[in-house]
């Protein structure tokens, strides 16, 4: 059974090293298909013919990769499956994108990752739903050059404004914590590119202004906390408001020191933005604000065990004291 499995295994090497596209880059790849029902045993002749034809000619720009799971079969489409025919069908997918500007024929995985653009979509409904939005139909609509630039501009524009509420949305439904939405937009260019792109420059500061209302909302916390403690049951209870509050300020300083978006600001202060003093400035009060409930929990927490005992105390020995 042994002999015969490897047998197996070797039929299928075979077939790989009569390609005439690198051994080492048809491995790379299909190392990157990485699908829950994917084995072995579906990878086909056929299929390393597609894949092979994939990376040697620009004719077809996009790959999708699938096991259809009624048949468990392994599909490399060239087309996104309709999403009415295949949502029984298909529980996730690997994608890749040829860039407008590759090579005829890709040679070697360093031109490979240049190239091409690829990812990974499970079937969760939400990470579905962002990752096709923003991995896989924006860079094909961004990348199709007969479309024209102000249509691209628009469509970025609220493609960024569609992720950031559906992002802010779900970051507070589900963990409570505000999070800023990065654009993926001019991600490979320097800043000298990106400040001659004023549509996207114009972009950007439509993202900075969405960061400063976010900030703004978190910074009147503060307000709604002290309100509620004045009707709080006990130091407990207000110890766990303001701890946190402190979770989610430390969620977005380390939001505010990614180099992504440090990029954005450094592009919107070269550009003389009008938004950037007021968005560096509720930066600094956010800091400002770490600073403030840290000290009120480093305060609170020495109330803590004494307010636990008279709790415990009953209202005689009270009396007693």
């Amino acid at each position: 059974m042994i002999e015969i499995e490897y047998n197996e295994k070797k039929a299928r090497r075979s077939s790989i090293l009569k390609t005439s596209v690198d051994i080492s880059l048809l491995n790379y790849v299909q190392k990157l298909i990485t699908l829950p029902e994917l084995t072995d045993e579906m990878w086909t002749k056929d299929l390393l013919s597609i894949l092979e034809n994939f990376l040697s000619s620009k004719r077809q720009c996009l790959l999708i990769a699938c096991v259809d799971r009624h048949t468990s079969t392994l599909q490399l489409l060239h087309s996104i499956p309709s999403m009415a025919k295949s949502i029984d069908k298909i529980y996730s997918l690997c994608y890749f994108i040829r860039k407008n500007d590759s090579t005829e024929f890709i040679t070697s995985i360093d031109e490979f990752l240049k190239q091409i653009l690829f990812g990974f979509i499970n079937g969760k409904s939400i990470q579905c739903l962002t990752a096709l939005v923003s991995t896989l139909f924006g860079p094909l609509f961004m990348d199709n050059s007969t479309v024209q630039d102000i249509i691209k501009n628009d469509f970025a524009s609220e493609l960024n404004q569609f992720l950031a509420t559906f992002y802010e949305i779900q970051y507070k439904h589900i963990t409570s914590r505000t999070y800023l939405f990065i654009p993926k937009d001019g991600a490979d260019k320097t800043i000298e590119e990106l400040l001659k792109d004023k549509a996207l420059v114009t972009r950007f500061e439509s993202v900075m202004v969405k960061w400063y209302h976010q900030l703004k909302e978190v910074l009147l916390v503060q307000d709604r906390l002290m309100s509620n403690n004045e009707q709080s049951a006990g130091i407990h209870e207000e110890i766990s408001c303001w701890q946190e509050c402190l979770m989610d300020l430390h969620f977005i300083r380390k939001q505010l020191q990614r180099t992504e978006l440090r990029n954005i600001i450094q592009v919107l202060v070269a550009s003389k933005s009008a938004y950037v003093h007021q968005f560096l400035q509720a930066e600094n009060q956010v800091q400002e604000f770490i600073e403030y409930v840290e000290d009120c929990l480093k305060f609170l927490k020495i109330l803590d065990q004494p307010s636990s005992q008279l709790n415990d105390i009953s209202l005689e020995k009270l009396k007693d004291v």
